[in-house]
């Protein structure tokens, strides 16, 4: 008799195995679980004398829109019912604060919905952030009423991060064209699907700054304030140098250009300050007495473009601290006037 009670009861006990999947706007982020007891206040037992298990796993997050045109997010739970050959596995599904908006119902900001009467997996879905709050998934199996429980909170990881400049957003490898001796303050806008990114987020780093494009300059050997040789080089802001031969000593010697020369970068909370110093149609490198002076000469032409010069710019990668995600923009300096000469500074009629 205890035997054929033990075998019909071993699939009705439930606990929890969880599997915590992140999402990027609202993350499942614990479970837990309750086992059935009988009317001696014992819990069941299977065969192996252990409780047997429910599990709940959930899947990636995916995104839908309404009817009314509002984008929401999924994730998928399935719950198993073990052991395998249980004859009747059919679970119900509900939801429920756990930490409330006030006068707010859960419906409002998440449902659960089954594939279908009685299914193992069913679709949570967000229609909105609800940070601070939280909510309780339930699965309660239709025989004997055990349960397995996931909290499912508002994270608001982001998605995505742009730059706004003067109202104008850019994305990710956009560019922006500056003015030599400008300060130009972007807001770096970290965004998600719900619209609305956790407050955990929002540091931010200058990950690199990288020139790009090449220009052609002169190169000039002076003495005592006299050019005595010149020639014309190809200069990559990519690389960042170049390396050539002392004429006179032979020595190798190695001209550096780096970002700095052309655009200091900083960050203030949310804010990248960009201080355009100068273009590179205005670079030279001094002008000593005796020594090498490198100067801007023209723009360079690669014979595989087809006859288009190469873009000067610089690229501005940021990450964001907490979630990793990155953007860069591409920063084009275009020169300003700086001075004014005429040919003649005198003239007779």
């Amino acid at each position: 008799m205890n035997t054929t009670i033990n075998t019909k009861r071993k699939w009705l006990v439930a606990a929890l195995a969880v599997m915590l999947v992140i999402a990027l706007s609202f993350t499942l982020v614990a479970c837990g679980t309750s086992t059935a007891t009988d009317n001696k206040g014992q819990s069941e037992i299977g065969n192996s004398g252990t409780p047997m298990r429910v599990a709940l796993a959930a899947s990636p997050m995916s995104l839908a829109t309404t009817a009314s045109g509002t984008t929401t997010v999924s994730k998928t739970i399935t719950a198993t019912v073990l052991p395998v050959d249980a004859p009747d596995k059919s679970v119900d599904w509900t939801i429920e604060w756990c930490v409330p908006i006030e006068g707010e119902e859960v419906t409002d900001y998440l449902t659960v919905t089954p594939e279908s009467d009685g299914a193992l997996t069913a679709t949570i879905t967000a229609y909105q952030a609800f940070e601070g709050a939280s909510a309780y998934v339930k699965a309660t199996t239709r025989v004997g009423g055990y349960t397995a429980t996931c909290l499912v909170a508002y994270e608001g990881a982001p998605e995505s991060l742009t730059f706004v400049l003067e109202g104008t957003e850019y994305g990710s490898t956009d560019t922006v064209d500056v003015v030599a001796g400008s300060t130009n303050n972007f807001t770096l806008n970290l965004k998600n699907t719900l619209g609305v990114v956790g407050s955990k987020y929002g540091t931010f780093e200058i990950v690199k700054i990288q020139g790009q494009g090449r220009f052609t300059m002169l190169k000039e050997y002076v003495v005592n304030g006299s050019v005595r040789s010149s020639e014309d080089i190809v200069f990559n802001l990519e690389e960042g140098t170049y390396s050539y031969t002392d004429e006179v000593s032979g020595d190798p010697l190695t001209l550096t250009i780096g970002p700095d020369a052309f655009l200091d970068v900083s960050i203030n909370g949310d804010t990248m300050i960009v201080n355009a110093k100068k273009s590179e149609s205005s670079y030279v490198n001094g002008y000593p007495r005796t020594g090498y002076r490198f100067s801007y000469k023209g723009t360079y032409t690669d014979p595989r473009s087809g006859g288009i010069p190469d873009d000067c710019r610089w690229y501005i990668l940021v990450r964001d601290t907490v979630s990793g995600e990155e953007a860069l923009i591409y920063v084009d300096i275009e020169s300003t006037v700086k001075s004014i000469s005429l040919n003649n500074t005198y003239l007779a009629f």
